[in-house]
């Protein structure tokens, strides 16, 4: 029986939802009854908004996005899940509660990391034989004064030597013996920290040129042309670069690693420094951290430099089109809107649907350039403590420089538009003369990730003769694609800005905008008028571990 034919099923127990043989593959699938996605319409309204299509209930329970969880992983190899609320700490904490010595040494000194508005911090320390390593620098604890009070403090500074931990905090306790949570090690000992996708799912589209375009996610594979999203770790943030080799056991993992090892980890260490690896900024750490680049991802670098950065670890990638482009439509499903710059709201819809979007994040600011050369501005650890949930988290504005609220969408720090460009691997585009089209080039083959148009078995015909403006619509296929194919002077149809021009070298993608493009930045906002040789300073990468079960 040719179930790829079939639409409905109907026996005396009631409907079908699903046919399967005996090792479980999906023969056929109920698609209102196992998919979930949205609807649009371009070509006759303006509007971000998406119409929620298929199981409703599936819109409320958000089966695929619901699994993303951070963890703690060496390459393919998941240690451990961190605290679903928050990521600092262990989901598992077994092992980890110690009663420890804490000595009180200071009440008024000025912060060494942490950079809060109030940049005076208390200082202990703890002696004990756990700090004759690495492992927890960085590294948060939770010390309880009572059997209810945890009080949260950072280790800034290890001395392994005589096994002693300093720590910064905002909370006074006197010396003495106190019951001591040990957080997760975030700084690269225990391996890198990502957002664990939980398994594969499928993804398919209804292309109808903007006239009621469809994009569906599933478990199941609902239809032959779905395509499979594998299983994936995506770095909390933009990626960082062990530049300089630490060559040392007490570093654990990542004190194994070579230089110019690309690293989803959260180290303060000048090995680790982000940005352009410019030492100038090193003085506003603990001052004003959104300048210093300091415990922050790596930018300036060429495509083929991050790639190669990002495969020196066992199934790492940079972020490449198809995963960047499932995690997008996650997010548009689950809000069903294309404007993630939409003012927060925690609030669910009366039906129970997720609403509002994540707001303007970390765009536009006051002379970007002399504050930190367009550089990274959040901190990579800026939201751990929202885990696994979505929030916003505000920086205030100070220095002349203006408030931002940093978005953060289950577990990913500063999710994907404002702040800094992110360079999308496997996303070759060149303006055809002949045509007069933008050519887009991917593969499915990860070994032909490099910077080669001829050996891409896809190619996508995009815009034509056509510089920038608002994106309308996108090519979509029927594999959820997103190809740019209409701009418009009207911002209401995805607020997302496209960059486009004629040139006919080969060009790379840079994806979201940075703080300075202000507005214009969004989740589909593309930037395709770039050669592949390109290194900006506002430009990075985010690292990804493909798994293979």
């Amino acid at each position: 029986m040719d179930f790829s034919k079939v639409t409905s099923l109907q026996i005396p127990e009631g409907n079908v939802t699903k046919i399967q043989d005996k090792e479980g593959n999906i023969l056929w699938a109920n698609i209102s009854k196992v998919a979930y996605g949205v609807r649009w319409n371009s070509v006759n309204q303006a509007t971000t908004a998406c119409e929620r299509i298929g199981n409703l209930e599936l819109h409320k329970t958000l089966p695929i996005q619901s699994r993303f969880k951070v963890c703690i992983h060496k390459g393919k190899e998941i240690q451990y899940y961190c605290h679903p609320n928050d990521s600092r700490f262990r989901q598992d904490n077994t092992g980890y509660v110690k009663t420890l010595p804490i000595v009180l040494i200071s009440e008024t000194q000025p912060a060494i990391i942490e950079d809060t508005d109030t940049t005076v911090k208390i200082r202990h320390t703890i002696t004990d034989d756990i700090f004759a390593d690495y492992k927890y620098l960085y590294a948060f604890i939770k010390v309880y004064t009572d059997n209810t009070t945890a009080n949260v403090c950072r280790i800034t500074k290890i001395d392994t030597t005589n096994k002693t931990a300093y720590l910064e905090s905002n909370h006074t306790f006197e010396s003495g013996d106190y019951s001591v949570e040990l957080g997760c090690s975030i700084n690269g000992y225990d391996g890198e920290i990502g957002i664990d996708t939980g398994g594969k799912f499928y993804q398919w589209s209804v292309d109808n040129d903007g006239d009621n375009n469809e994009v569906w996610q599933s478990l199941y594979k609902c239809v032959p042309y779905a395509i499979e999203i594998k299983r994936h770790i995506i770095g909390i943030d933009r990626a960082c670069v062990l530049n300089v080799a630490f060559n040392n056991t007490k570093w654990g993992w990542i004190g194994s690693l070579k230089a110019n090892t690309a690293v989803n980890v959260i180290n303060y260490h000048t090995n680790l420094r982000g940005g352009s690896n410019n030492s100038n900024w090193d003085k506003y750490l603990g001052v004003d951290n959104f300048r210093c680049q300091l415990g922050k991802a790596r930018t300036n670098l060429d495509l083929a430099t991050m790639r190669s950065y990002s495969q020196k670890t066992d199934g790492g990638q940079m972020l490449y089109k198809q995963i960047w482009e499932a995690i997008v439509w996650s997010y548009v499903i689950e809000y069903a809107d294309f404007d993630v710059k939409k003012a927060y709201n925690s609030e669910l819809t009366t039906e129970g649907y997720h609403q509002g979007g994540l707001g303007n994040g970390v765009t536009g600011g006051n002379d970007l350039t002399n504050y930190n050369n367009n550089e990274k501005f959040v901190p990579n650890d800026y939201t751990l403590e929202l885990g696994n949930n979505t929030g916003i988290k505000t920086r205030a504005a100070r220095e002349n420089q203006i408030a931002w609220n940093v978005p953060h969408w289950r577990g990913f720090n500063v999710f994907w538009y404002g702040d800094i460009w992110i360079n999308i691997d496997n996303m070759l585009t060149k303006y055809d003369t002949t045509k007069q089209k933008r050519i887009w080039y991917y593969t499915d083959d990860v070994s032909k990730f490099n910077n080669d148009i001829t050996n891409k078995e896809h190619q996508i015909e995009g815009l034509g003769n056509i510089g920038e403006g608002w994106l309308q619509e996108v090519i979509i296929n029927n594999k959820g694609d997103i190809v740019p194919s209409k701009i418009s002077s009207n911002v209401n149809y995805k607020n997302s800005y496209h960059w486009n021009n004629t040139d006919s070298s080969i060009h790379i993608t840079f994806a979201g905008g940075r703080s300075g493009n202000g507005s214009r930045c969004g989740l589909l906002a593309l930037r395709a008028h770039v050669g592949s040789g390109i290194a900006w300073s506002d430009g990075g990468f985010a690292k990804v571990t493909i798994l293979d079960i």
